[in-house]
C-alpha cells in the first residue's frame, strides 16, 4: 500500500523537509553564469511534473535555484523521503539536458533540511515564505557540501531517510544556528524494497543509528559485490 496523505488544520506544529537545489553553467573549465540563463524556465513542464507526482510544493527559487518544501500544505508519512527523491530526479533531468555549445555543461547540485515550524492558518504567502526562511536557509548552505550530482542533507533529513537510502557523513561543519560541530551526510542510491522492509524489522532492536549504519554499509557492500 502506498503512504498515505491527510490535510490538516493549519495552525500546529509540523516538520518540514526543505530541497534546494542549484544549477550552474561551466564554459571550458570555468564559471558561466550566462549559460542558466532562462535554463530553468525550459525545464519548468518537466519539473512541475516532477514536484506534483511526490506531492511538493515549489517556493521562490532564482535564476538558477529550485526550491520544494514537502509536508506542507499536504502532510504524508514518508516527506522526507519524497524530498530526496525529487532532489535526485532534478539532478536527473539537468543532467540529461545539456546545452549544445561545445565545451559547456551544466552541473546541479543539492542540499536537503528538515525542521519544525510553526502553521498559522490565518497567514498569507508572504508569511508563509518568512515561516520557511530557516528551513531555505540551511537547505541552501548544504549546497557547498554536495558534489556535482549529489544531494547532502542534515542530521535531520538524514535521521528520517535511514532504511530508504544507503548514504555516508562526508562533512562536519559549523552553522551558526545548528552548532559548532554539525554533521553532513551524502545520499547515495535508494535502497530496494526487501533491505526497506529488512531494516524495518531491525530498527528496534538496534535501537542506535551507529549500529543501524554498519548494517546499512554491510548491506552496501552485497549491493557493490564486495
Amino acid at each position: 500500500s502506498s503512504p498515505f496523505a491527510i490535510s490538516l488544520p493549519l495552525t500546529e506544529r509540523r516538520r518540514v523537509p526543505t530541497g534546494a537545489c542549484s544549477i550552474g553553467g561551466i564554459f571550458q573549465g570555468e564559471d558561466d553564469p550566462e549559460l542558466v540563463l532562462g535554463y530553468i524556465a525550459k525545464l519548468e513542464g518537466a519539473l512541475e511534473l516532477i514536484i506534483a507526482r511526490y506531492d511538493g510544493t515549489r517556493l521562490a527559487g532564482g535564476r538558477n535555484l529550485i526550491v520544494v518544501a514537502f509536508g506542507y500544505p499536504s502532510l504524508h508519512e514518508d516527506d522526507v523521503r519524497r524530498a530526496a527523491l525529487t532532489a535526485k530526479e532534478i539532478l536527473e533531468l539537468v543532467a540529461n539536458h545539456q546545452p549544445d555549445k561545445a565545451g559547456a555543461a551544466l552541473v546541479a547540485r543539492a542540499g536537503l533540511h528538515t525542521d519544525t515550524i510553526i502553521v498559522d492558518e490565518t497567514d498569507g504567502p508572504d508569511e508563509d515564505l518568512a515561516m520557511l526562511a530557516d528551513n531555505i536557509a540551511v537547505a541552501e548552505w548544504l549546497l557547498a557540501f554536495a558534489p556535482e550530482g549529489g544531494v547532502a542533507a542534515s542530521d535531520a533529513s538524514h535521521r528520517q531517510l535511514i532504511g530508504h537510502f544507503s548514504m555516508e557523513e562526508i562533512e562536519r561543519q559549523a552553522h551558526p544556528r545548528l552548532g559548532s560541530d554539525v554533521p553532513v551526510y551524502l545520499v547515495d542510491r535508494e535502497l530496494i524494497g526487501q533491505w526497506q522492509q529488512v531494516m524495518g524489522e531491525r530498527q528496534e532492536c538496534v535501537g542506535r543509528d551507529n549500529e543501524y549504519q554498519i548494517l546499512l554499509e554491510h548491506w552496501q557492500s552485497v549491493l557493490d559485490g564486495e
